[in-house]
């Protein structure tokens, strides 16, 4: 009897030896099924769309060419679309078809609900991680410097929207050109690019996980649960129909639900806190895993400054970034020039300045309340995608917390996506078209477009299947150190220097100064946000902190 055990013993070991290494082959294959089934399905439509005379350029007259680099992310779900005014380029004098009236294209408050989507979603989520990495920031002090640093990204966004006024351009490249160079247009793009492929990695990465949790909710088979598989499918069927969507008005009616779902959100976060659900002894802490449980024995000082508060700040930046898309704000917001006033005391008493002020500031406030509660919530073992914390089947205000914010992120997916797109559609013209095609007007084809679209979303899809929960938090604080600070602080810097060089805007030394010291701000965040962030996620650098 003790041998046929021991035999049953050492045959069960060889299977599970034999089995295991077949699981981890099938897994692999079936992501790799998944990539390649998106990819067939954009090569079917792509031939449908094509015909038999496809080409990679085609021309387009050179009077319908419109060169607005950026500006052509027209944010048409949110009712963006450029003011058509032609303005001398690089004089600031408008030169208008008929008599200026005082109008615009959108609403204050449509733009301030707008910005408000637009900078909440993803913004909010991994602000309790960021406050609890590296042993911990204070939350005075992160309040502090939320405030600080929301006043920086008002100031930089209303000197795009100045710059846009005072040379007549409507995108963030033709801005950068006229006051800086066409030479060096690319840089722009490169950077809006990147940032966009950046955070539609993370928003494939926290669509994936509220998915995963959601269908845990549902009940689904076990094999319908797993994350890497969700996050295939949800891209297959929902993101890549929507990324290959060129005209998205039908978007448009989703800012309000998007607001309403963040509203939702936050209300839970705080009932949930003070509730004690899952504190020490409450109804649901035994049931969450020690990773997810609160870890609130150490406590942090209020004005504590540690190795994390860099990590935290490209979370910041991250979450008032909305500088890549500012010229169509600014192009749907603005008014005729009545005045030669260049202040931004002035800008601020403009539809394009209100929109963005009471955005900030609204965001600020939802920004604190969603920070602290969760932090205080779970302190060091906040996730970077906070309801990740909560459980995922046995909650259900959460699970329709999870609903709210992933319709949200599928919303402003494709927005971001488009962004990606423009900018690396004009890198490729930048850099394959000849000259001769390019003083033709030569685009891209439709089906040359398709496929890079679809095998970007392949890419994304499968990098954002591979990021596990600090690998999230390691994108979203690259993107904030290195893009993010390039895009809210050194860009709009340049531009400003440049134009107080060329006379375009008068600026004071005051104002030069603070355009220096935000280039440098931004060289700090590239050097030690970026090694900040690496050792949080790929070392125990923090652990004893």
């Amino acid at each position: 009897g003790v041998h046929r055990k021991h035999n049953s013993c050492e045959l069960f070991t060889s299977f599970t030896l034999v089995i295991e290494p077949r699981q981890m082959a099938l897994k692999k294959y079936l992501r790799i099924l998944i990539f390649g089934v998106i990819t067939l399905t954009s090569f079917i439509q792509c031939s449908a769309e094509s015909g038999p005379n496809s080409y990679s350029l085609t021309l387009k007259n050179p009077k319908e060419v419109h060169r607005n680099g950026i500006n052509d992310i027209i944010n048409s779900s949110n009712g963006l679309t450029p003011v058509s005014q032609k303005i001398a380029r690089g004089g600031g004098k408008k030169e208008p078809k008929s008599p200026p009236e005082e109008s615009s294209e959108m609403s204050v408050s449509s733009g301030v609900i707008n910005l408000i989507v637009d900078l909440c979603p993803s913004g909010i989520m991994p602000l309790s991680y960021g406050i609890a990495a590296g042993g911990g920031t204070g939350l005075a002090l992160s309040t502090v410097l939320l405030v600080v640093f929301g006043t920086i990204s008002t100031y930089t966004m209303l000197c795009i929207g100045r710059a846009c006024e005072m040379t007549g351009e409507k995108s963030l490249r033709g801005v950068w050109e006229v006051a800086v160079g066409k030479s060096t247009g690319w840089v722009v793009d490169a950077c809006v690019s990147l940032l966009c492929f950046g955070c539609c990695v993370f928003f494939s990465a926290f669509i994936g996980d509220l998915f995963a949790a959601l269908a845990a909710a549902l009940q689904f088979p076990s094999q319908l649960q797993v994350r890497w598989l969700v996050l295939g499918l949800t891209s297959l069927a929902v993101i890549l129909p929507l990324c290959l969507m060129e005209d998205l008005s039908t978007l448009k009616y989703t800012s309000f639900g998007g607001v309403g779902a963040l509203l939702y959100t936050l209300v839970f976060v705080l009932v949930r806190q003070r509730g004690g659900a899952y504190a020490q002894g409450g109804r649901l802490f035994d049931s969450m895993p020690p990773h997810l449980q609160p870890a609130l024995s150490k406590a942090v000082p209020l004005w504590r400054f540690g190795p994390g508060t860099l990590l935290f700040l490209n979370l910041v930046c991250v979450g008032f970034m909305a500088h890549y898309n500012a010229a169509n704000y600014h192009a749907s917001l603005s008014t005729p020039i009545k005045t030669r006033d260049t202040s931004l005391a002035r800008g601020l008493t403009r539809p394009y300045g209100k929109a963005v002020a009471i955005a900030v500031s609204s965001a600020f406030v939802v920004f604190v309340l969603f920070m602290s509660f969760g932090f205080l919530s779970f302190g060091a073992n906040s996730q970077p995608l906070l309801l990740n914390n909560y459980h995922p089947s046995l909650d259900g205000p959460a699970s329709a917390a999870r609903v709210g914010v992933a319709s949200a992120l599928l919303a402003g997916y494709p927005l971001m996506f488009k962004g990606f797109k423009v900018a690396f559609f004009n890198l490729a013209k930048d850099w394959l078209a000849s000259p001769e095609l390019k003083a033709q007007g030569a685009e891209l084809s439709k089906t040359t477009k398709s496929s890079v679209s679809v095998a970007a979303v392949a890419i994304i899809t499968s990098i954002a299947m591979k990021c596990g929960e600090k690998d999230v938090g390691f994108v979203i604080g690259v993107v904030g150190s290195l893009l993010g600070a390039f895009a809210c602080y050194v860009l709009p810097s340049i531009i400003n220097l440049s134009l107080f060089k060329k006379g375009i805007v008068e600026g004071s030394q005051m104002d030069k100064a603070i355009s220096i010291g935000l280039i440098m701000l931004g060289g700090i965040f590239a050097i030690f946000g970026t090694a900040t962030c690496a050792l949080e996620s790929f070392t125990s650098f923090f652990d004893e902190m």
